[in-house]
């Protein structure tokens, strides 16, 4: 009997790493390319290479006077797509009624706002 609940609980975790929206293997099954994931050094290094440049600085300056908030960079997620060789580093932003978008650049250069899932 414990063999049969250790089991199902693995299956459990298993499937919830994979089924859970907004992790990089979901992204990567719709739009049918490979990304993975960037973490550590090369993350911080990326994402304070777009935070430095006059083009986020400017999109921050006109999103705070939107009303939107920004809780800095511990949520920023980066992923590298392997398919189209392209960094992708998304920054979230909470607007007044607390509704969470992300801010989108693709290799630096800001491509718009998405829904964050």
């Amino acid at each position: 009997m414990k063999k049969l609940i250790s089991v199902l609980m693995g299956a459990l975790v298993a499937f919830s790493l994979f089924a859970v929206s907004g992790t990089p293997v979901k992204a990567a099954d719709d739009c049918g390319c490979v990304v993975k994931p960037i973490i550590g050094s090369e993350k911080n290094q990326i994402v304070s290479g777009i935070i430095s440049g006059h083009e986020f600085k400017d999109l921050k300056h006109s999103l705070f006077e939107k009303g939107y908030k920004w809780k800095g960079v511990s949520k920023t997620e980066v992923l590298y797509n392997v398919s189209k060789q392209v960094t992708m580093v998304a920054f979230p932003f909470y607007k007044q009624d607390g509704t969470k978008v992300m801010e989108v650049f693709f290799d630096g250069h800001y491509m718009g706002e998405s829904p964050a899932e």
